[in-house]
């Protein structure tokens, strides 16, 4: 299957050049209907032409005044119709879809609203957007649209509330964002004031020439800035970057006189400059003709050299002027705020002072009542040292039972040690049948001497026990 683009470098892009034929023919076909039947396709394929949209802004292919806007229309769906694949029908539902998403802002609407563009947009709108969809699938059911997006019986009579100009506006929250974070935050008025020319070559150099920017996109930016970042504020020609943790300022009469200053330095130095290349200029003339020994023309080339190295001169000498005068007023502007901070700093002071804890006669007060609950709790203290240093006798010292209890230990494992001597005796006794009648008496003295010839009293205990057998 051929699968060429109508445009050569289409082909090249993210994510075009990574798809399949297959994937093509799925995200180019019309998936309206998916969005009920198939939500998690297609929702992958938005995503699919969220990137594709964006790569084709980035590329610069079809816009020529700025990377952050894409032109929907004829144009577009002609520049991305693939061989074999045919137009983009999904387009108008992407186009809607991503509409509702912000990630598309028509491009008028972006430059002339007030309010920020993550606002919701009203019902109508979203009603239109879902009937234009509903409207664009019935033609094709009907058999009007087909492969090239509308048949031309239809073109007359076709709904183009969808085409126009349109802002990628996460390119644009992109760049914003790393302006912010290169822009100085001493929050010196020669920092923090603009004039719009400067900004703008301010932007394009921070961002770079390799980021795209063209005529518009710096108008785009700035707009960004000021009313979805708040880190600008603009009267006029006047753009002044604002402290984002006090929330937005305004441009006041300082502001305006300050950026004059700094414009009229920047313009000085910039004629400094080109004085000094333009003697360098003489100077290398006057020297071609000296080799070429044209004396007369050399010497006309080093009067003129005079006379601009005079100009010089003043040019310098007024640069130094303004320069001063700019430092001078930021110097005065950093003893303003100062003294806003001393001001500040003494009726925080004052107000502490003010309390009735803070007079003389309550520290005073305070401080007795102080010195007087010390002295008490001293003498309890005093008190109760006595009272314990004088009531030994009454106390139980453990130390009195100490010996008692080692005595009773002592006993108790004499006690076992017994115990395990008669146990032993026990096991190798051998108890044999007699061969003939014994002796009572006998028996009688063996038995007692056997039971009760080694026992023992044990303390505490008030009763006789056999603790060993003799042999």
């Amino acid at each position: 299957m051929d699968t060429r683009p109508s445009c050569p470098t289409l082909l090249a892009l993210p994510p075009w050049s990574s798809a399949s034929p297959s994937r093509l023919q799925s995200v180019y076909s019309d998936i309206l209907r998916q969005k009920e039947s198939n939500p998690d396709s297609y929702q992958a394929n938005i995503r699919w032409w969220h990137k594709a949209l964006e790569s084709l802004a980035r590329s610069g292919i079809q816009q020529e005044k700025s990377t952050f806007v894409i032109s929907v229309g004829p144009v577009l769906m002609t520049l991305l119709r693939v061989q074999g694949v045919g137009k983009p029908l999904a387009l108008p539902t992407v186009i809607n879809e991503l509409r509702a998403q912000q990630v598309l802002h028509p491009k008028l609407a972006f430059l002339t609203q007030r309010k920020s563009i993550y606002d919701p947009s009203p019902l109508t709108g979203r009603i239109a957007a879902y009937a234009l969809s509903t409207f664009w699938w019935s033609l094709e059911q009907l058999g009007v649209a087909g492969e090239d997006g509308l048949n031309s019986t239809a073109q007359d009579h076709m709904d183009a509330s969808w085409w126009g100009d349109y802002v990628v506006v996460p390119m644009v929250a992109s760049a914003a964002d790393a302006l912010i974070a290169k822009h100085p935050h001493d929050h010196c008025l020669t920092s923090v004031l603009y004039s719009v020319d400067e900004l703008k070559d301010q932007i394009y150099s921070v961002l770079g020439a390799a980021d795209g920017l063209l005529d518009d996109d710096a108008d785009i930016l700035l707009k960004f800035l000021q009313r979805n970042r708040s880190a600008i504020v603009m009267d006029g020609e006047v753009v002044k970057f604002t402290n984002l943790d006090a929330g937005i300022g305004k441009i006041t009469v300082v502001d305006r006189g300050v950026l004059e200053l700094k414009t009229s330095v920047r313009h000085l130095r910039a004629q400094v400059f080109q004085l000094q290349r333009t003697m360098d200029e003489y100077t290398s003339k006057a020297c071609d003709s000296l080799q070429q020994n044209q004396k007369q023309a050399a010497l006309s080339y080093l009067r003129v050299r005079k006379h601009i190295e005079q100009l010089l001169h003043k040019r310098l000498e007024s640069l130094e002027t303004l320069q001063a005068g700019l430092i001078d007023v930021e110097d005065a502007l950093g003893n303003r705020q100062l003294m806003k901070a001393y001001q500040a700093s003494t009726a925080t002071l004052q107000s502490v002072l003010s309390y009735p804890s803070s007079h003389d006669k309550s520290v005073a007060k305070i401080l007795g009542a102080l010195q007087e609950a010390t002295k008490n709790a001293k003498e309890l203290e005093g008190l109760i040292r006595v009272g314990w240093s004088s009531a030994p006798e009454g106390r139980v010292e453990m130390h009195e039972f100490e010996a008692e209890i080692n005595a009773e230990l002592e006993t108790l494992a004499a006690l076992e040690e017994d115990i395990d001597t008669v146990a032993e005796r026990l096991e190798n006794l051998s108890l044999k049948p007699p061969t003939e009648k014994p002796q009572m008496p006998e028996l009688e003295g063996a038995t007692s001497r056997l039971l009760y010839g080694s026992a023992s009293k044990v303390k505490g205990l008030g009763t006789t026990r056999p603790v060993a057998l003799e042999g």
